[in-house]
């Protein structure tokens, strides 16, 4: 559970610039990851928890990220296994694309806050 333990690299994508967990400093930009099929939260009952299906929300999770000295790619570098050396995370800013954040540690991801929305 992303909001208890923080982020796990082992499920971290292979996107655009290399594997790494990725961030973007628009909304939109995430939005466009967001399927919005169903969201699935727990609810605490009398005396056990169940499960509440709320269909036609979309959810997205508000994240401080520490990047440290990012390195600066202009072009798709997926078979990157992280930034050159010297440098912290990657800052993707390719032609025609909103800047994303890529950062290769957990602990460098704090989740701060869930949003639940709708898309109309």
């Amino acid at each position: 559970n992303i909001t208890r333990t923080g982020f796990d690299m082992q499920f971290a994508s292979n996107g655009l610039f290399g594997r790494g967990l990725y961030f973007a400093y628009k909304a939109y930009k995430s939005h466009e990851y967001n399927t919005g099929s169903e969201v699935h939260y727990g609810v605490l009952a009398t005396l056990a928890a169940s499960w509440l299906v709320v269909t036609g929300l979309r959810c997205m999770i508000m994240c401080k990220v520490t990047c440290g000295e990012p390195e600066l790619r202009t072009t798709f570098t997926p078979q990157s296994a992280g930034p050159a050396v010297g440098f912290n995370s990657i800052l993707g800013e390719a032609v025609g694309r909103p800047s994303e954040m890529i950062v290769h540690h957990a602990a460098a991801a704090l989740p701060t806050y869930i949003l639940l929305y709708t898309y109309v």
